[in-house]
């Protein structure tokens, strides 16, 4: 992207508290929504 300085996605939670807009956008919590823990093991 040009003259961006992040990128969203659509997918996150978008919103804030109150007025201010943080909260929610490019935070820990919102990827966690999206994310799982997994173990993965292969065997040679």
């Amino acid at each position: 992207w040009i003259n961006t300085h992040f990128m969203l996605c659509n997918e996150m939670p978008h919103g804030g508290l109150k007025q201010s807009g943080y909260g929610k956008d490019m935070s820990l919590y919102a990827l966690e929504d999206y994310t799982a823990v997994r173990h993965v093991m292969f065997a040679h």
